[in-house]
């Protein structure tokens, strides 16, 4: 640290050993010693004297012994004013002398604020003074003495505090959120032991007023005696620890081996619409993305209610249930018939559809095909039914329409017949039905005997599929699974 005031010697004179220039921040002297023979200190600042008559000029140097160099040169004007290097040219040999002048200007600078006091070399009383002045310059401990809120070290924290209820010296308190004021902790009891600021009382205190010596909230508690390496909870007993947790494990700190207590960092404090869920009864909070914290009373059914299905196999009417957050929709219309001359009936077309809650209504028609008909779920999306086989040949399937996935229905085959070259009848081959997202076309039968003896196929299989020549279509379906997250 730099050195603010001057070290003064009241009897040293000596010359310049070379000419000073102005503005020069070094000059060397011949001698360093005393008129007492004794060296000066090295490496302090001085005051000086130059010169003589009106070329005299009052300086501040920093002597280096070894060198008899002086350094960093601050001119100082009779007025007090301290300006950097030599005001004044000055010969070699003109006479230097250490004067107080430039001591005493440099004090009245430090007390005035001018020059700032050396950091390295703090103010300090001989004792522990009486400082009853409110003005006077206070001592670190007396800071820490009387610090607003009580006594402050630097291994513990305590505050000022006012009692809720009566209080003993070495009581367990907690902080209460509705009134500022502090009150005896109960391990029993949710809002007397969880997510509150807790402390230890210092002295006593009675209800509305202050707590003597405060609540210390942090740091190694001193007074009372613990047993080292051992674990304190929270009591069930109002204001008291234990090495046994109560009924909700709040662990306060342990004792170290000095047999005092280190306070551990207190759980974190919750927001009062978490301690409202906490709480078990009344007015729970509601969980949002600031409160996450649940009871059972506290979460709908909905919640973590499992997808639910409502399926019609017949014309009706779907109701919305409470909670719902989407629906995916499968329609599937119903399969063609199969044609008496051969043909396959075409397989119902299908779609598939996701449908939030607010674009269904509280109700909704659902419509479901019989053989040819179309499906549908209100005006959201539709399965048209499959063609029926005409003559020979086999029909077209179905097509789905607004799903956000549409399958058309597979189409029906084509019959086929020929003569059998030994007699008179004729070989016939009936068309299968087409297949559909939800079922199989029916089979194809075959026969033999006189013209249009096509015989009869099956009927379409599952829902949707077409039916084989000669055969009915498979009705349609419409199903709605429902979900709540």
């Amino acid at each position: 640290m730099a050195q603010t005031l001057l070290k003064a010697v009241a009897d040293f004179s000596t010359q310049l050993a070379g000419t000073i220039e102005v503005g020069a921040e070094s000059a060397q002297i011949t001698s360093v010693t005393d008129k007492d023979g004794v060296s000066l200190v090295n490496d302090r600042l001085y005051g000086f004297t130059v010169d003589t008559g009106t070329r005299k000029e009052y300086f501040i140097g920093r002597l280096t012994v070894a060198t008899r160099t002086l350094s960093q040169i601050v001119s100082i004007s009779r007025q007090g004013v301290a300006t950097p290097g030599f005001a004044r040219k000055h010969r070699i040999g003109t006479l230097v002398q250490i004067t107080d002048w430039a001591l005493l200007s440099r004090i009245a600078n430090v007390l005035d604020g001018t020059t700032p006091l050396d950091a390295g070399t703090p103010l300090r009383y001989d004792g522990a003074p009486a400082q009853s002045e409110p003005n006077a310059m206070a001592t670190v401990q007396f800071v820490l003495d009387t610090a607003s809120g009580g006594a402050v070290t630097f291994n513990r924290q305590i505050i000022g505090g006012t009692a809720g209820v009566t209080v003993a010296a070495q009581n367990m308190v907690y902080l209460d959120t509705n009134d500022g004021k502090w009150r005896l902790t109960k391990a029993d009891v949710l809002a007397r032991s969880i997510g509150v600021k807790i402390g230890i009382a210092m002295g006593s205190g009675t209800a509305d007023a202050g707590i003597a010596g405060g609540v210390q909230v942090s740091g190694t508690e001193t007074v009372g005696s613990y047993t080292p390496g051992a674990r304190y909870y929270l009591s069930d007993t109002a204001g008291v620890l234990s090495t046994t947790p109560g009924t909700n494990e709040v662990l306060i700190g342990i004792g170290d081996a000095n047999g005092d207590l280190l306070m551990l960092p207190n759980p974190s404090i919750l927001t009062k619409e978490q301690l409202d869920a906490l709480a078990g009864g009344g007015d729970f909070g509601t969980p949002d993305e600031d409160n996450q914290f649940l009871t059972e009373e506290s979460i709908p059914t909905e919640v973590f209610k499992s997808p639910t299905q409502q399926i019609f196999t017949s014309t009706g009417t779907y109701t919305k249930p409470a909670g719902l957050k989407y629906v995916v929709v499968e329609v599937q219309g119903g399969g063609g018939n199969g044609g008496a001359s051969g043909g396959g009936g075409g397989g119902g077309g299908y779609a598939r559809k996701k449908i939030a809650a607010s674009s269904i209504g509280a109700t909704e028609t659902v419509t479901v095909g019989t053989a040819t008909q179309a499906s549908s779920f209100g005006a959201h999306c539709t399965g048209n039914g499959g063609s029926s086989g005409s003559g020979s040949s086999g029909a077209g399937g179905g097509t789905g329409v607004s799903g956000d996935v549409n399958i058309n229905g597979g189409d029906g085959g084509d019959g086929l017949s020929h003569g059998m070259t030994s007699s008179s009848t004729n070989y016939y081959h009936g068309g299968m039905g087409g297949g559909s997202v939800l079922g199989h076309g029916g089979k194809n039968s075959t026969n033999t005997g006189s013209p249009g003896s096509w015989g009869t196929g099956g009927a379409g299989r599952g829902y949707g599929g077409g039916g084989g020549n000669g055969a009915a279509g498979a009705p349609g379906i419409v199903i709605v699974t429902e979900y709540y997250v």
